[in-house]
C-alpha cells in the first residue's frame, strides 16, 4: 500500500500541475468544474491501482480468509456482515438498513465492529507491540466513536468555533485529511509487525478507505458536509474497512507466528 499511495501522490501532483499548466498557457483560464476536480481525483488513483496491482491477489485472498475464518468470530461476524451489506444496498433509502438512508443502523453496526476489534486487539494479539497494538486500538475507537455518536464530528465543531478566520471547507479538510493520513501512515508501518496474512487484511482495510475518502472529497466539492449519494457509498467503504481490519485483527490472534 505504500507503493500504491506514492505512486498516486506522484500521478495526482503530475496531472494537477501539467492540466493547469496547459490550460493557463493555452487558453488563459483554470477549469475549476466538478467535472474537472473529479478526473483529476479519480483517475490518478485507478492508474495507480492498475500499476500497483499485486500478483496473485485471488490466491492471497483465499489464503487470507482460510486463515481468518479459524477464529471462532469469524464467521458469524461475517454471516452477519454480508447480511446487512446486502440489506443495505437492497434498501439503500428505504429502510433504516440502506445505507443511503437518513438514520441507518449501518452506522451503528460499523461501530460494533470496531469495537469488538479493539477489543480483541487488547486481548489477543500477541507478538505485536504495544505502540502497534495502540495505533489499532485508537484508530478502531475513532471510527466507533464516529459511528455511534459523530464523536469525530462534535470535536470538529468545537474547533470550527475557536477558528473564526479559517473557510469551514479548509478547516474539515486539515481536521479529517490530517487524521486521516497520520491514521493511514500509523497503520501502515504497524502493520509491518503483523502475520503475513494479517498484514494482508490490514492493506485492504487501508485499500477500502481511499474510495471512502474519494467519496467524502467528492461530496465536499459543493458542500462542506457529505451529502447523498457520497455518504451512503462511504459508509459502504467504512464498513468493509472496519470488516477487513476485524478480520487481520483475528487472523493475528489464531496464534500465527508474528512476522518479523
Amino acid at each position: 500500500m505504500s507503493r500504491f499511495f506514492a505512486t498516486w501522490l506522484g500521478l495526482a501532483s503530475i496531472a494537477t500541475l501539467v492540466t493547469h499548466a496547459v490550460a493557463l498557457a493555452v487558453f488563459r483560464h483554470v477549469d475549476l468544474t466538478f467535472t474537472q476536480f473529479a478526473t483529476l481525483l479519480v483517475a490518478p488513483v485507478v492508474q495507480a491501482a492498475v500499476l500497483t496491482w499485486p500478483a496473485g491477489m485471488l490466491a492471497r485472498v483465499s489464503r487470507a480468509a482460510t486463515m481468518a475464518r479459524r477464529h471462532p468470530l469469524a464467521q458469524p461476524v461475517l454471516l452477519l456482515d454480508l447480511l446487512l451489506l446486502v440489506a443495505g444496498v437492497a434498501w439503500w433509502s428505504s429502510s433504516t438498513l440502506g445505507f443511503g438512508a437518513h438514520v441507518t443502523a449501518q452506522t451503528t453496526w460499523i461501530g460494533v465492529k470496531a469495537v469488538a476489534a479493539a477489543a480483541v486487539c487488547v486481548v489477543a494479539m500477541r507478538g505485536v507491540p504495544r505502540f502497534g497494538r495502540a495505533i489499532v486500538v485508537a484508530v478502531l475507537l475513532l471510527v466507533a466513536a464516529q459511528a455511534f455518536g459523530d464523536g469525530l464530528e462534535r470535536l470538529y465543531v468545537m474547533i470550527d468555533r475557536r477558528a473564526q478566520l479559517v473557510p469551514e471547507v479548509f478547516l474539515r479538510l486539515l481536521w479529517y485529511g490530517g487524521m486521516y493520513g497520520t491514521a493511514v501512515t500509523a497503520l501502515l508501518r504497524t502493520s509491518r509487525t503483523l502475520e503475513n496474512d494479517a498484514r494482508f487484511w490490514m492493506s485492504v482495510a487501508i485499500a477500502c478507505s481511499v474510495p471512502g475518502a474519494l467519496m467524502v472529497l467528492l461530496s465536499m466539492f459543493n458542500t462542506p458536509s457529505v451529502m447523498p449519494p457520497w455518504r451512503g457509498l462511504a459508509l459502504v467503504c467504512a464498513s468493509g474497512g472496519v470488516t477487513a481490519m476485524l478480520l487481520s485483527v483475528l487472523t493475528h490472534a489464531t496464534g500465527a507466528r508474528p512476522h518479523s
